[in-house]
């Protein structure tokens, strides 16, 4: 079992691509049937045992801090900044909220529940989650070397040397690690405008290592403007809603037959 138990959601960004599709609220607040990216990330998060989570908040602010009438373990913390800075400065002026390894997702995924289970389940403390080419649009590419140490993330193929894979906004990180790419903000991006977290966990990387886990088949997708709007609704969820389904199903004939995760029986030996 994971000993990861906190989350960190980046949701400072004004969504300013959505136009009339996020009606002037964040784009965590996007509905995909009836319910909002941001909530059904909470209860994904809350189902695999993750008991506080911190969001990175800037516009509309009071609507993240709504949640939390609904959701006790939530937490806010505002960048007063948002307008002016990226989502590296919403991630560093979290510091002060988190004391433990945590997950750390944008707001604006939809993604299969076991996505989390996957990473959370991974031995690396400092991992990101990467998926094969989704063919979206607007992607993040991932090199990393022989050992999937992650070397480079950009939206340009010709920037990097080789693409391992595609980035699936969900990452995992240690404190130390985090603590480290603290220090990396203050020295050496704390006075560049616009900065993307992603170049963050780069030169964290660089200088200290974070892996890549690559999943097959991984269903998720984000929703930055109106064509991944209707990707997400056409083609992901659905795919989604079924794998989700599934899991599900499987989960509870596991524990209606007494199995163990491994698959023997609850108490019996190993052969």
């Amino acid at each position: 079992m994971s000993t990861v138990k906190e989350a960190l959601i980046l949701a400072a960004g004004i969504g300013a691509r959505m136009k009339d599709a996020a009606q002037n609220r964040p784009k965590g607040f996007i509905s995909i049937d009836g319910r909002s990216l941001i909530v059904r990330s909470i209860e994904k998060l809350l189902e695999a045992s993750i008991r506080r989570i911190v969001i990175g908040t800037g516009f509309r602010s009071e609507l993240f801090e709504g949640l939390g009438k609904t959701y006790p373990q939530i937490d806010c913390i505002r960048n007063d900044l948002y307008r002016e800075t990226g989502s590296a400065y919403t991630l560093y002026n979290s510091r002060l909220m988190m004391h433990n390894d945590f997950l750390l997702l944008e707001s604006d995924l939809l993604y299969e529940k076991d996505a989390l289970r996957i990473i959370l389940e991974d031995p690396r403390r400092d991992l990101i989650l990467s998926s094969d080419m989704t063919c979206s649009g607007d992607e993040v590419y991932i090199e990393a070397d022989s050992s999937d140490r992650l070397c480079n993330m950009s939206k340009k193929e010709e920037n990097l040397g080789t693409i391992h894979s595609e980035f699936a906004g969900i990452s995992k990180l240690s404190k130390d690690t985090f603590a480290a790419l603290c220090r990396i903000y203050e020295k050496d991006f704390l006075h560049v405008s616009g900065v993307d977290y992603e170049s963050l966990l780069v030169e964290t990387s660089r200088r200290h290592g974070v892996f890549v886990r690559r999943v097959e088949g991984l269903m998720w997708c984000e929703i930055d403007n109106e064509h991944h709007s209707e990707r997400a609704i056409n083609r992901i969820f659905p795919r989604i809603k079924v794998k989700d389904e599934r899991r599900a199903r499987n989960d509870r004939q596991v524990s209606r037959k007494g199995f163990s995760i491994n698959g023997k029986l609850a108490g019996e030996d190993a052969i």
